[in-house]
């Protein structure tokens, strides 16, 4: 599906950046998105029902919550997705109730223009 986001900027009233980022938070699909330090800034209803955490219990918490013991989020992970040199890769997840969920990680670093 496809839309002008400046049409539905000017039909709803909002910045294109906050209709883009409501899309965000109703997709179907698990989309977290984190900053450089890791700290939680868009979960989906997606993200919601595969892993248990409601967005208002997990957004500003660290995204190392999420991952199962003794695997953390190092510096070289980071600048291996900020190059481009890893884009994807399949890995685990903690569920709110403990359940570690496989999943597939498609990464895309934003950066600020």
């Amino acid at each position: 599906m496809g839309f002008d986001v400046k049409d539905k900027e000017r039909s709803s009233g909002k910045p294109g950046s906050q209709v883009f980022l409501d899309l965000l938070k109703e997709a179907p699909q698990a989309i977290v998105a984190h900053d450089a330090r890791g700290k939680i800034i868009v979960w989906s209803r997606g993200a919601e029902r595969m892993l248990g955490y409601r967005e208002d219990e997990i957004v500003g918490k660290n995204f190392s919550k999420l991952l199962p013991k003794g695997i953390k989020m190092t510096g070289e992970t980071v600048a291996q997705v900020l190059s481009g040199e890893v884009d994807a890769f399949e890995s685990q997840l903690v569920s709110q109730d403990g359940r570690l969920i496989d999943v597939f990680t498609m990464v895309s670093p934003l950066k600020d223009e």
